[in-house]
């Protein structure tokens, strides 16, 4: 039975709806306006996309006379957004005592603020922050002093089980899924299959799925057209993610933002049943159990990529343990863990 003393949320954020952008930032906003129209407490939920914007410059006036009609706000802005119109909308909620969730993607607001006085001023009196990260949380804690965080970590919401298979001494097949650039890795994995080969013959293949970020495109499509063992595939449909990567053996992601939040690449790998190898980015080890549930290779030391790579390649063994151990990493993330997280602000009879 839903709580009927909830009333009205707005979801506020970047949901891509528009162009069916899909990438952390949207899929994470997407997530969170679904589980809460699952929620038993959550009564009616409407939501704002930002992608309006681009449409026309009179749907930020649309914004904020959405907000003023909410009755609480679970705030899931970008850049921009927090930096341009928070004050604004903070002001709004204050007006109409409108209780905000602010919901944070990645790992960049504690270095976003520190030159930003008024916005880590309006950010310590909004009801609850919820980063993706331990890390974050603490860091917003010992920085700013900040007394309303809480850990939020990625979910899916999703029944998709994974069957058991065996790991055989087959070519590996490796899957990258994320937005294609070299910020991301993607030049890192070229090299290292071009170092494998050297050293092993044709013993992998690579598929690519994720938009091509266009300054990159170039490069990739050579890249593409030179290595035999490198195919793109284009964007994956949410809808089959889970089917698709379980085909794989391991994912990979490079990445070279060392902010990097909790990468929903790497959730999906979990849920697919599959482990994974990336950099250690800042909050990595949080997410990613070293030779549990994947591997993770020294920042910015693409030899040591080939290293972990070549362990999988020779240790099938490893790679059955790892497969395990990211179907068990899944569970840490569920829908109803995060459910359960948000209930206290929609209950809490002070909101």
């Amino acid at each position: 039975m839903k709580n009927h003393d909830s009333g009205k949320t707005l979801v506020l954020g970047y949901f891509g709806y528009r162009t069916n952008q899909l990438d952390g930032q949207t899929i994470k906003t997407r997530n969170v306006y679904e589980m809460l129209r699952l929620a038993p407490y959550c009564d009616e939920v409407e939501f704002f996309d930002t992608e309006s914007f681009k449409e026309s410059k009179w749907n930020v006036l649309n914004m904020f006379l959405t907000v003023w009609k909410a009755q609480k706000l679970i705030y899931i802005p970008a850049h921009n957004n927090l930096k341009f119109f928070f004050p604004l909308i903070f002001l709004l909620t204050k007006i109409k005592r409108i209780p905000i969730a602010y919901v944070v993607v990645g790992g960049w607001l504690a270095d976003f603020i520190k030159t930003k006085k008024l916005l880590t001023k309006l950010l310590a009196k909004v009801d609850i922050i919820l980063p993706q990260t331990e890390d974050l949380t603490e860091r917003l804690q010992r920085e700013y002093g900040f007394k309303n965080v809480m850990t939020f970590p990625n979910f899916r919401i999703h029944d998709f089980e994974p069957h058991e298979t065996e790991v055989t001494n087959r070519n590996l097949r490796l899957v990258f899924m994320a937005r294609v650039r070299k910020m991301k890795g993607v030049d890192v994995v070229f090299e290292t299959i071009r170092a494998m080969k050297l050293k092993y013959g044709k013993v992998l293949s690579i598929d690519f799925y994720g938009p091509v970020f266009e300054e990159d495109r170039e490069y990739f499509e050579a890249q593409i057209e030179a290595i035999d063992e490198a195919t793109y595939k284009g964007e994956l449909d949410p809808s089959i993610i889970y089917k698709t990567l379980s085909n794989y053996d391991i994912l990979v992601l490079p990445t070279k933002y060392f902010t990097e939040g909790f990468p929903g690449s790497v959730l999906d790998a979990y849920i697919s049943g599959i482990p994974v190898i990336v950099s250690d980015w800042k909050y990595a080890k949080e997410f990613v159990e070293h030779e549990v549930s994947g591997l993770i290779f020294k920042w910015d030391n693409q030899s040591d990529f080939a290293l972990q790579l070549e362990r999988v390649h020779l240790d099938r063994e490893l790679l059955q343990i790892m497969k395990t151990g990211a179907r068990r990493h899944s569970k840490k993330y569920s829908v109803n863990k995060a459910m359960n997280l948000l209930e206290s602000f929609f209950t809490d009879k002070s909101n």
